[in-house]
């Protein structure tokens, strides 16, 4: 193993040797000891050689993982496990009617690529991208692949993937499929083979990314020590690209079209938005007008957009040209696109290229477009149209794989090794019923990698996911992709198949389980290098250069109305979680300061948060005994976490998560992150909360992650319309919690006891309930008293939680917005409300109307803002461009 000295380091092709923890130095070339137990047994493996040593790329790693040994690389997984869930790295599963989000399984033994084998793996995939490009842009224009007979045509003709409404349609740089997915296997030779080309809407990338970050966290001397090279600038890249095809000069506006929060694959969709600094829309958020452009529903106007990324398929894009039932789409859609006032990508009708029978005919396609021969081999494939490769399916399909020929991922797929009789005879029915959608191919033994399995290192078969980018700038793939590997154990010793998935779903994709399939991070190690130029301006693109200032991009300010909406009740909803904390706390505390005998009871506090009726619902038994014990369980549980009570700590934190979830374009990581760990805290250790001391801990974690929520935001959010929206919800929910607390403790603030010395003792739970004890001392050094109190709770403008002060923050928020008039003016009536209010004469009767009057302005102010941005009245547009 030759080796050679580069600033005074040792280098062994291209992993540096000086740190004896990851690899240590030998004088001679060391004899390296198999792993215990270690046996990929017939099949190729990604980290040992026929004779169970390691390959050369990964020795260095084999000794440092040896030397860890089974039970500390158990203790990594476990912590990377705990990040990857602690910063919300999910996907989201199908459970009857409802999204499931699922942690995202990760195999923490990364798969080293050499860097001389990558590069022949990155030319061939800007080959094979560049090629099929080639055929769309034929394929919808002049078709001289099917003259010549390249392709025959009944395979274009009939395609369910053909748009017949892309002919004649020229994209930017004729390129159709800007993005692409490929998925990699190697058989027991160590070929590499291009198993699918995913070019509709492929998923994983941001998988790819967050696995990289884990993987830096959890092994840092591997990073320290090896070349590795970096995946991050896909990111950058894919910005370069999107703007790139901009049909509009200047700064595009750019935004990520998704079919929602249900979607499997929504947090690639809300990961990618936020790397991107664009906004994530659905389809209800675009609208088409007659000028044929695409306007986005702002919280000022309607706004143009010229680049879509779209992650909905062809499908569901337009209901004007395809499924006039789709609800995810935007109507006029493609007659926007056709007309050239909007860039899709990738464009609809790039799937024609990753038809399983065109697959087939992609080495015939790079040949005829690019004058070269592939570098990626293709697995051989059976046409069942072909009268020849039919019956030989027929009579052999039992040792065959036989796939659907229009469908992507693993749908529909049938193993005939590990089919039952009865599904062979189906599926030769299903075949002999229409030959001409269904393809077959042999079985590929894949190869196997060193995986963590129950605290064992075990060989699981594994494929490769890279994404590659072309753009009309040139060509970009990432330096290492999405492994997935096989946890199922009974794989090890048989056959993994091409195209096999198993249960799940991952975008167009399938998903084994977590104990059934993880995801590892490929790293590829070397010194870096570019891929070798060739056709359609195939080479790797410059790292982008610095514009000078003068060129500097106009500043984003868009906001969509749902987004807006979205951080406005994650607002309300941290406040309320935090206030209902601190008031179940405060009361729970304010029961050991009075004597025996003195009793406010607990149903106040269903009062204070409202939901005293579905109370009344769930316990009618404990209401009707009126058995103290009894109440307080009963009502703690159900202002914890209760079912049936949406106001619950519990519901508001996972409401406020859900929330943060919908606008992580718009909201820093830090604070999604913050919320979701919170969410994860409340779950984890909801069981304390049953007993008294367990409650007091439980109810201090959720105040302090409400804070630690808070303070995040305040340090990193920018100050933008976003953070508007945040702090006027924020604040219209701690007036209306402030307004709550004195409209129930009414009863015993004002002095119809006459100078009882337990009424001080009520006045400060009100205070300590709204975090205003202190404060309140500070202003007013006199001991509690109702006309003191209550002017300082109402009208201080100093004090966050006041009532004026609330309403002071939320006005001056307001005038940084457009259109802001109405919601204005319903705050300046609050405030006159408020600031004209006799407080002391309150002390004495009234206190309950004036309150009704504070929370009825309050309301106001919410019903106006949801008129003015939630849902504008330019709502209607879209409906009146549609044609009849």
């Amino acid at each position: 193993m030759a080796t050679h000295l580069t600033h005074r380091r040792r280098i062994t092709l291209g992993v540096e040797r000086s740190d004896p923890d990851v690899a240590p130095e030998h004088a001679a070339q060391p004899c390296l000891a198999t792993w215990p137990s270690y046996d990929p047994g017939q099949f190729y493996d990604e980290m040992v050689g026929p004779r169970g040593e390691p390959r050369p790329a990964v020795g260095p790693l084999w000794r440092h993982f040896a030397k860890l040994g089974p039970e500390e690389l158990a203790e990594r997984q476990q912590a990377a496990d705990r990040e990857m869930r602690a910063i919300g790295v999910t996907f989201t599963v199908c459970e009857g009617s409802t999204g499931v989000d699922r942690p995202w399984p990760f195999d923490i033994i990364p798969r080293v690529i050499p860097a001389e084998e990558w590069r022949l793996i990155e030319s061939g995939l800007v080959q094979r991208l560049s090629a099929l490009n080639l055929f769309i842009d034929d394929v919808y224009h002049d078709q001289r692949s099917v003259s010549s007979g390249v392709v025959p045509s009944e395979l274009v003709a009939g395609s369910p993937n053909f748009h017949r409404e892309c002919v004649g349609v020229d994209p930017p740089g004729g390129i159709w499929a800007h993005i692409c997915g490929s998925d990699l296997i190697r058989d027991a030779d160590g070929t590499v083979y291009v198993l699918e080309d995913n070019l509709r809407v492929p998923s994983g990338v941001s998988y790819l990314l967050e696995n990289r970050m884990v993987a830096k966290h959890v092994f840092p001397e591997m990073f320290r020590h090896y070349s590795i090279e970096p995946v991050d600038p896909y990111v950058g890249r894919l910005a370069n690209l999107l703007s790139s095809v901009s049909p509009a000069p200047g700064d595009p506006t750019i935004v990520v079209l998704t079919p929602g929060i249900y979607n499997s694959a929504y947090f690639e969709h809300a990961f990618l938005a936020q790397q991107l600094g664009v906004e994530l829309v659905e389809g209800s958020d675009l609208v088409v007008l007659d000028d044929d452009a695409v306007y986005a529903r702002t919280i000022d106007d309607l706004q143009r957009v010229d680049v879509i990324y779209r992650r909905i398929d062809d499908l569901f894009l337009d209901p004007e040209v395809f499924r006039p039932d789709s609800m995810l789409g935007v109507p006029g859609l493609i007659r926007a696109w056709r007309a050239g006032r909007v860039a899709l990508v990738n464009v609809p009708g790039a799937g024609i290229a990753d038809d399983k029978k065109v697959y087939s005919y992609v080495p015939d396609i790079i040949r005829f477009f690019l004058d070269e021969e592939p570098i990626l081999a293709t697995v051989p494939t059976l046409r069942c149209s072909e009268e020849k490769s039919l019956r030989f399916v027929m009579e052999n399909i039992e040792r065959l794989v036989v796939k659907p020929a229009n469908e992507s991922g693993g749908y529909g797929v049938l193993v005939g090794s590990q089919a039952t009789p009865g599904e062979l005879a189906h599926a030769v029915r299903q075949i002999g019923d229409d030959p001409k959608r269904w393809v077959a191919q042999p079985v590929v033994p894949l190869s196997t990698a060193q995986t963590l399995c129950g605290g064992e290192i075990a060989p699981r078969h594994v494929d490769l996911r890279p994404f590659t980018l072309l753009g009309p700038e040139g060509a970009y793939v990432t330096r290492g992709g999405l492994t997935r590997v096989a946890r199922n154990e009974g794989l090890t010793g048989g056959q993994l198949l091409p195209g096999r998935r198993e249960q799940g779903h991952l975008g167009g994709r399938r998903l084994a389980s977590r104990s059934d399939r993880a995801h590892g991070d490929p790293c590829t190690v070397g010194r870096r290098t570019r891929a070798p130029a060739g056709p359609m301006n195939r080479q790797v693109a410059p790292a982008p250069r610095l514009d000078p200032p003068h060129d500097l991009p106009k500043e984003r300010t868009m906001l969509l109305a749902r987004m807006a909406e979205a951080v406005y009740w994650a607002g309300r909803y941290l406040e309320r979680a935090e206030g209902t904390a601190r008031i179940v706390q405060v009361h729970t505390d304010t029961h050991f300061d009075l004597p025996v005998g003195e009793d406010v009871g607990w149903e106040p506090l269903l009062a204070v948060v409202g939901v005293h009726s579905e109370f009344a619902e769930r316990y009618s038994a404990a209401v009707e005994t009126g058995d103290a014990s009894v109440a307080e369980e009963d009502v703690i549980e159900f202002l914890l976490h209760g079912e049936g009570n949406g106001s619950s700590i519990l519901a508001s934190v996972t409401a406020a998560r859900e929330s943060f979830r919908r606008a992580r374009p718009v909201v820093p990581r830090e604070a999604w992150e913050a919320c979701n760990n919170l969410w994860l805290a409340c779950t984890d250790h909801l069981d304390e909360a049953g007993t008294r001391q367990g409650r007091v801990q439980w109810l201090r974690r959720v105040v302090a992650g409400c804070q630690r929520i808070n303070g995040i935001l305040l340090g990193t959010m920018s100050r933008d319309e976003a953070i508007s929206f945040l702090s006027i919800g924020q604040n219209l929910e701690r007036a209306d919690l402030t307004t709550r607390v004195l409209d129930v403790r009414s009863e015993s603030l004002h002095p119809k006891r006459g100078d009882d010395p337990y009424d001080v003792v009520h006045w400060m739970a009100v205070l300590r309930s709204l975090a205003a004890y202190q404060p309140f001392r500070r202003a007013m050094p006199a001991r509690p008293q109702g006309g003191s109190t209550l002017r300082f709770l109402l009208q201080d403008v100093r004090f966050p939680r006041a009532v004026s002060a609330c309403l002071t923050e939320v006005r001056s928020h307001l005038k940084e917005l457009a259109r802001s008039e109405g919601p204005l003016d319903a705050c300046a009536n609050a405030s006159m409300v408020v600031a004209s209010a006799a407080v002391p004469r309150l002390t004495l009767g009234g206190l309950d109307e004036f309150l009704d009057e504070v929370q009825s302005a309050l309301a106001e102010i919410d019903l106006r803002l949801d008129e003015t941005y939630f849902r504008p009245s330019f709502v209607g547009w879209q409906v009146e461009s549609v044609p009849s």
